[in-house]
């Protein structure tokens, strides 16, 4: 848990689990695409709100209806919120190439 904390890396060591992975601090995502010749449209927390309870927001989101709509447009909301991107699994870039940028 220190190395996850203070380096960003993560190594599970259990047999037949996700062993590794790499964090960044949400901060931090857009300069490395700005050293790659993009410009940031959005950075979205991809489970928005989502984080810890996806199932029982998908029971909602499957039942339809007013209650539906209104988790479905929250969640949507919410994605891009500091506090979400903070407890987020997975983050989404959206930008687009800088112009004059070659595509490599």
């Amino acid at each position: 848990m220190r190395r996850l904390l203070e380096d960003g890396v993560f190594e599970n060591e259990v047999p037949g689990r996700f062993s590794l992975g790499y964090g960044v601090a949400p901060g931090e995502i857009e300069a490395i695409f700005n050293a790659h010749g993009f410009l940031a449209l959005e950075l979205l927390a991809a489970e928005s709100l989502s984080a810890g309870v996806s199932s029982e927001i998908g029971e909602v989101i499957e039942a339809g209806g007013p209650a539906s709509d209104a988790v479905m447009r929250l969640m949507i909301d919410f994605a891009g919120d500091p506090r979400a991107l903070a407890s987020a699994r997975h983050r989404l870039f959206v930008g687009r190439r800088s112009s004059g940028t070659p595509a490599s």
